[in-house]
């Protein structure tokens, strides 16, 4: 089996300066807890195809792996708690101090694409087109899905000014009133977007034609 590897790179120097082999099939997500000192990571299969990472001193540690039932995953990290998104449209809790399954919540009717957590709120987006907000124990407070070109949701970006910026897969960029559920801007600006970040008063987009896209 060929062995897929996480890379650490040195953003000053550009340079790769550790890396360690972690999953035995293709890994389609990482993050980062909120203090950078762990890492997790998930891959499609069902074998170890969730790993915790330690990350003290630049290296990586592998200090937890859990198999689940997915095929496909999006994950997010808070405190002691795990969200895997699956293929099948549930997500998955995690207490990684066990580690054990807390709970799996019937979240949307295709794939989870993406995943945020914000404190005790979970966002999740899926390519049934829309955006789910959730509390921890797996109740829904507010469904985000556009009235017209509903499209799987690729990315999504969360700022604290209650805006909720969701980009999809033909393209299309939705800026969010996230109290009102109500579009504020959009606008079709590629092919497909791939991945999103926004800061302050920039948002950057990557797609599917090669662009990056600064607004």
């Amino acid at each position: 089996r060929r062995v897929r590897a996480i890379k650490i790179w040195d953003m000053v120097s550009r340079s790769c300066i550790h890396s360690v082999d972690a999953h035995t099939s293709s890994i389609k997500d990482l993050r980062f807890d909120v203090l950078s000192t762990k890492l997790v990571s998930c891959c499609e299969g069902t074998e170890n195809n969730l790993i915790v990472w330690d990350m003290s001193g630049g290296n990586l540690k592998p200090i937890q792996s859990i198999s689940s039932r997915v095929s496909s995953c999006s994950v997010t990290i808070c405190g002691n708690m795990t969200l895997l998104g699956c293929s099948d449209g549930s997500i998955e809790v995690w207490d990684l101090r066990a580690p054990d399954l807390v709970r799996t919540v019937e979240a949307h009717a295709a794939d989870i694409s993406h995943l945020e957590m914000m404190e005790k709120i979970v966002l999740s987006g899926s390519k049934d087109g829309t955006v789910k907000e959730w509390t921890l124990d797996g109740s829904l407070l507010s469904t985000f899905v556009p009235q017209k070109d509903l499209h799987p949701v690729t990315c999504f970006k969360f700022n604290y000014m209650h805006h909720l910026l969701v980009g999809d897969s033909k393209g299309f960029l939705r800026l969010w009133n996230y109290h009102q559920n109500s579009i504020v801007w959009e606008a079709k600006v590629c092919s497909g977007i791939y991945c999103l970040d926004w800061r302050g008063d920039y948002i950057v987009s990557g797609c599917k034609d090669k662009l990056l896209r600064i607004w």
